[in-house]
């Protein structure tokens, strides 16, 4: 049984419905796209094995492939190709 409440003189509380709210206005990756992120995420993962340095690796822009890791490996393949093969440097410590 329902214990008596003040604000609503020992009535039980109103139905409550769920609230569905519209997705976010973000940006969506394709298919495509979205294979390459993790892609690239697993790569980094492999060779880093450090949340701090796969995030800092992804997201830091870099002068050797002309932008962000990420950026660049959800753009194309050859962007892709780039990212890991920056990631591949510096595995190798080629990376300059």
């Amino acid at each position: 049984m329902a214990e008596k409440n003040a604000a609503n003189d020992g009535k039980l509380p109103a139905k409550i419905t769920q609230v569905f709210r519209k997705s976010a206005q973000g940006v969506r990756f394709t298919p495509i796209q979205s294979g390459r992120q993790n892609e690239l995420i697993r790569s980094a993962w492999q060779s880093l094995s450090s949340k701090g340095a796969v995030i800092a690796f992804l997201n830091t822009a870099n002068d050797k492939i002309g932008g962000r890791p990420l950026t660049l490996a959800l753009q194309s393949d050859d962007g892709l190709r780039l990212a890991q093969r920056l990631l591949l440097d510096a595995e190798r410590g080629t990376l300059k």
